[in-house]
């Protein structure tokens, strides 16, 4: 609590401080102004004079730079403190992620000691082996390499996934969340439905995060997501190929797994904006076999059964 209130604190006095500059920098501004057209109109300079006689003391041109010199100092000072707080964030969206990191393991080792051995293994394949890595920038970037990986199923694949990022609440519908998202989760229902058509065993498992109360519903940040995918499954003819569990928690990354070779890691990077915008591709089955034990294991197994479907409420 007391961080918080410090935290808001801290808040009111930069909105104050930027509103204060603000209004300097316009009337320093428009006293400039007045100088540069008394040095280039003798008359509005005599005029000016006869209102202010010490003007005549001053070097206008000498005045005109300082004025303009003392603007470029302040607008580079508030950018200075700018770029400041973007990698006072950066850094703690960086600590953020180790500490779930060390959370997990934390959490394994108190369940299930075998599984302490498998992340331990995760790690030395990292070390060992050569893992194919490629570096994904960009939420264009990143979708489009979703969008391939499934367009590239065979159809009896199982696509595990997280999706612990909550986006805004203004998020209600398909309509309002981005093209590229769109067209990943389209995407993934229509080859769903197209291996269920086919006889074929392609299922969809996610993990969301997110807590369900005494009545069993998620939060408002969770049933819209749910409500996303029930529409795209059910007009692809494969609700019963989705499953989705949650575990109480949100992460600063997601993960897409397809089959039993590829996966991806996602990161959003803007403040306030879950969309994935930097990802790595991992290509290496043994690697990927230990990551999809962990998810397995650990995740789908301590994750709880979401039942909730959001169609009694819309009666």
């Amino acid at each position: 609590m007391q961080t918080n209130q410090s935290s808001r604190q801290r808040s009111r006095i930069r909105t104050l401080a930027n509103k204060t500059v603000t209004a300097l920098l316009v009337m320093v501004a428009c006293v400039s102004v007045l100088i540069a057209l008394a040095s280039l109109y003798s008359p509005i300079f005599e005029f000016i004079v006869t209102i202010f006689p010490p003007l005549r003391l001053f070097n206008l041109t000498a005045l005109l730079l300082f004025i303009f010199s003392s603007v470029g100092l302040t607008i580079g000072l508030e950018r200075y403190e700018t770029l400041t707080e973007a990698k006072e964030e950066a850094r703690k969206k960086h600590e953020e992620v180790v500490q779930v990191l060390n959370q997990i393991k934390k959490t394994v080792e108190q369940n299930d000691q075998n599984l302490v051995k498998e992340v331990a293994g995760i790690q030395q394949t990292l070390m060992a082996t050569a893992v194919t890595v490629k570096p994904l920038i960009g939420n264009d970037v990143v979708y489009e390499e979703s969008i391939r990986l499934i367009k590239a199923c065979k159809g009896s694949e199982i696509i595990r996934a997280t999706s612990f990022i909550h986006y805004p609440i203004h998020y209600a519908n398909l309509e309002d969340i981005s093209e590229p998202n769109r067209e990943y989760l389209e995407t993934l229902a229509k080859a769903i439905g197209q291996g269920k058509q086919k006889n074929l065993g392609m299922v969809y498992k996610v993990v969301m995060g997110f807590g369900l109360n005494e009545r069993g519903e998620p939060p408002p940040e969770g049933q819209r997501p749910i409500r996303k995918r029930r529409e795209l499954f059910r007009q692809n003819n494969a609700l019963d190929r989705m499953e989705i569990r949650c575990l109480d928690g949100s992460w600063s990354l997601n993960l897409l797994i397809v089959g039993h070779e590829q996966m991806m890691i996602g990161f959003p990077t803007i403040v306030k904006d879950a969309d994935m915008r930097t990802g790595i591709l991992i290509n290496h089955k043994e690697f990927v076999g230990s990551v999809i034990r962990w998810y397995d294991e650990f995740l789908w197994s301590e994750a709880k059964v979401v039942n909730w479907t959001g169609e009694e409420t819309q009666q």
